[in-house]
């Protein structure tokens, strides 16, 4: 089977797959769409990709030669108001979607902006597909309820760790591989943030980060991870901060948190974070980033390899997730692969692998989304989940107060959850069942089957 699929818009021609900036909207949907790539090549799925399906008057158009006799399948990682269908050919969309509803225009004010596009009425985009491929359960059972149906959940797959996983009783951290990326890293002291707000932090060799951490372990103190980019509205980034800070003043002044920060440093830069956005994220949760001063919370942002991602995952000893909701949360997913303890809510796609087993679970109450959220969508009677300040810190006194056993315990739960449910041994047989199912919907073409009878009567 030939299998064509398409990422992102026409953005996607200037920039390139895998070359979107980190931090702008729906960039995940690169992530995604080449973590399936991996998985197809793998299954020796051959791929082709089609930047603008949309062009094409008929999927014959695009190479019947290499189509066998069957119409193709088209496969989309894009946002419902980027659906480009490929004519003829079965159209899937693999999205992301964190509310309780869906915009439409049924739902939108009457003179609302988004009215503008029909895309914007996702429910109608969701309609053109053939079937639907999401990563969790929430948002299947979303789209149900809005009378969507051939709706799968078939998650983005998690890659395993190639390095053996440290247990409770080898806390030291590897540092023969130095990290030679340059990033810019913070602080969360007040002067550090203020000097940092009035002038662009100079990048420095990554390997700056890693002897923080060990110094952090040989003084007993844990490290927490986090990250996220800072203009998601979801990330909900005060409670965050502002839990591990009071529990460091209160409890462990040893510990330390690291921000992992998704901006680019040339679209959008930590600069920016740091004057903006992060004190507008702050606000939305009723929390005023001024009141930051914390200087085992360090900020940090630029690129990093694979490999210098996996070192700093494997450093970890929490990760500290406060989203109101998420679709798949990858960065979760890839801590847990390598024994990372999560201090998460068991919310939205969250719900499907956080537990008390592997994890420790963040209280989180209903409410509605925020005004910036609201308005962005036309959604103003959806709801999300939100944790407070007060339980993140509980959460993290929780976590610290694990024996090694009971540690050990969690770690080894989280990395069977991945292993059993996300990795490429447990997805790998659900793409190969909806392949073969629609496949077998397909069957044979006629029209292909006469084309290619004439293609080889002339060659």
């Amino acid at each position: 089977m030939t299998l064509y699929y398409s990422v992102r818009t026409r953005k996607a021609l200037k920039e390139r797959l895998g070359r979107l900036p980190l931090g702008l909207p729906h960039y995940s949907y690169g992530i995604v769409c080449g973590k399936f790539l991996k998985l197809f090549r793998d299954m020796e799925i051959q791929t082709v990709e089609l930047p603008m399906p949309e062009i094409y008057p008929s999927y014959r158009s695009v190479g019947p030669r290499s189509l066998g006799t069957s119409k193709p399948v088209h496969l989309m990682f894009k946002a419902f108001d980027e659906f480009r269908l490929l004519k003829g050919a079965y159209n899937i969309a693999h999205v992301a979607w964190e509310y309780s509803n869906l915009p439409s225009f049924d739902r939108m004010p009457q003179f609302h902006s988004k009215r503008t596009h029909p895309l914007n009425d996702y429910v109608f985009a969701l309609g053109l597909v053939d079937e639907i491929w999401v990563g969790c359960s929430f948002t299947r059972d979303t789209l149900l309820r809005e009378g969507l149906s051939n709706v799968h959940v078939i998650a983005a797959p998690i890659d395993l760790p190639q390095r053996p996983v440290r247990s409770a009783g080898n806390e030291s951290v590897l540092l023969d591989d130095a990290m030679l990326t340059p990033v810019q890293s913070v602080e969360c002291a007040r002067p550090s943030i203020v000097r940092a707000q009035a002038e662009d932090p100079a990048p420095t060799l990554g390997e700056g980060l890693f002897l923080r951490i060990t110094d952090c372990k040989f003084r007993g103190g844990r490290v927490f991870l986090s990250i996220f980019n800072p203009h998601d509205p979801r990330k909900n980034p005060g409670p965050l901060l502002a839990g591990f800070q009071r529990h460091c003043q209160r409890h462990r002044p040893n510990d330390h948190l690291i921000v992992k920060i998704l901006v680019d440093g040339k679209y959008n830069t930590l600069n920016d974070v740091l004057r903006v956005i992060l004190p507008r994220r702050c606000r939305e949760s009723l929390w005023s980033f001024d009141l930051m001063d914390c200087e085992n919370i360090t900020l940090v942002c630029g690129f990093m390899t694979d490999e210098e991602m996996d070192k700093l995952y494997c450093a970890a000893d929490f990760y500290l997730c406060t989203s109101n909701a998420e679709g798949q949360n990858l960065p979760l997913l890839e801590a847990m692969a390598r024994g990372v303890v999560p201090i998460s809510p068991a919310t939205t796609a969250m719900a499907d692998y956080v537990t008390e087993d592997n994890s420790i679970v963040l209280p989180a109450n209903e409410m509605p989304v925020y005004e910036s959220a609201a308005s962005a969508y036309g959604l103003f009677d959806a709801r999300w989940y939100e944790v407070s300040t007060k339980d993140v810190t509980l959460g993290i006194e929780r976590a610290v107060s694990l024996d090694g056993r009971a540690l050990q315990a969690k770690r080894a739960a989280a990395i069977q959850t991945v292993g059993k449910r996300y990795s490429s041994a447990a997805i790998t047989p659900l793409v190969a069942q909806r392949l073969s199912a629609i496949k077998e919907t397909l069957g044979s073409d006629p029209e292909l089957r006469a084309d290619q009878h004439s293609m080889a009567a002339v060659q």
